[in-house]
């Protein structure tokens, strides 16, 4: 096991896209338990590069004993495995293990992911507060920013719904009995509870590690969800948009602007909320807890 010589140190994962940035996750209340990469090559004479970075909390708390105990258990261990694998001459299964962690003030927040078979990324997510010495646990989170369970649990489902469908969007709907689609979609809005982890990401949204049903591949995969950001879809005529977001936050006022034309009019309808027109050329709505579609209409000579 390596020791973390600097806490200035920028580390790529290219190969799964990755990204981890040492500068602003090590501080000193955030050290490495497990710090290991190289070069292996297996007896048969598959080769690959793994890298196995395991975070622990350094204050010695009980609540911070705990966190780290469970990141060790299925973390530390995991890396472990694969060790004792090549030390056999044996294929690894799991070359990446990897962590964030996004700062609020004195509160921490740990992301941890490990790739395994089958495009599967095992991920788990720590709260803790470096003042209090407390575990921050999902209900702290929503009672910190105002957030009723409710609410939460509607916008995470929206959210969730709306991935799915993206995940399963590739499969052709003649292969898809619509009972079955519609039985994995309950399911994946069923999975949405709250025990599932959260945490406040780097831009301070928080984000949910989901399950979502897919039909191929292992069946279900965990994703980071951002519960409260929801997408924008242009459908009609969205030539006549000179700018409008892709996604925006439940409540957010949303502005659309839109090219002058002189040969015609427009009309903008938002699905599952009202379009105030502010000017020529502006439009604004409040974004609803879910996706919305913009449509937009080309009204000319004073026809619809």
């Amino acid at each position: 096991m390596k020791k973390i010589i600097s806490a200035v140190f920028i580390l790529c994962l290219l190969s799964t896209g990755f990204i981890r940035c040492y500068a602003e996750s090590l501080r000193e209340e955030v050290s490495e338990l497990y710090n290991a990469e190289g070069i292996y090559t297996d007896s048969i004479g598959n080769q690959g590069r793994y890298s196995y970075h395991v975070p622990k909390i350094s204050a010695d708390t009980p609540d911070a004993r705990e966190i780290n105990d469970e990141i060790a258990k299925k973390y530390a261990k995991l890396a472990e495995e694969q060790f004792h694998l090549m030390k056999k001459g044996l294929s690894v299964w799991c070359w990446n293990i990897g962590w964030q962690a996004f700062w609020h003030d004195n509160q921490v927040f740990l992301l941890l992911r490990a790739n395994e078979p089958n495009d599967l990324i095992e991920y788990a997510a720590y709260g803790y507060d470096c003042d209090t010495g407390e575990r921050i646990t999902n209900k702290m989170i929503l009672q910190q920013h105002g957030i009723r369970e409710e609410e939460y649990l509607e916008n995470l489902k929206e959210a969730a719904k709306a991935l799915f469908v993206k995940m399963n969007s590739g499969i052709p709907k003649d292969k898809l009995e619509e009972s079955s689609y519609d039985e994995l979609l309950n399911r994946t809005l069923q999975w949405q509870t709250m025990d599932q982890p959260m945490y406040m990401d780097q831009d301070g949204e928080l984000t949910t590690i989901a399950e979502i049903g897919v039909f191929a591949g292992a069946g279900r995969y965990k994703q980071l969800v951002r519960a409260f950001e929801h997408n924008i879809n242009l459908v009609g005529d969205s030539n006549l948009i000179e700018s409008c977001p892709k996604t925006a936050r439940t409540g957010e006022t949303v502005t659309i602007l839109t090219y002058d034309i002189t040969d015609g009019d427009k009309v903008i309808e938002v699905s599952g909320a009202d379009v105030v027109r502010v000017n020529r050329i502006e439009y604004q709505f409040v974004m609803p807890p879910h996706d919305v579609d913009v449509k937009v209409k080309f009204i000319g000579n004073g026809l619809a």
